[in-house]
């Protein structure tokens, strides 16, 4: 399974929810652990944090960012096969 926001098939698009704004994505939630995050392998990530197959089942989780009322969203985009 991959994530095609991640391998740059498809943008992630989407509005705010606070203000409605343009949402600015941010990556992978991942990412945002540490400064080696972006370079562990996602297989070996979920294994390490001790997510189990329900977790992995959830998506790739994204940070959202709108630049007008500098709030942050989390959403998941669904993997492909």
């Amino acid at each position: 399974m991959f994530c095609p926001v991640c391998n740059g098939i498809q943008p992630l698009r989407g509005s705010c929810p606070a203000c409605n704004g343009m949402v600015t994505d941010f990556g992978r939630l991942a990412d945002l652990a540490g400064p080696y995050a972006p370079y562990v392998q996602i297989v070996n990530e979920q294994q390490l944090s001790g997510a189990d197959s329900e977790d992995a089942a959830v998506g790739c989780k994204h940070v959202l960012y709108c630049p007008v009322c500098r709030q942050t969203t989390e959403v998941s985009v669904t993997e492909w096969q």
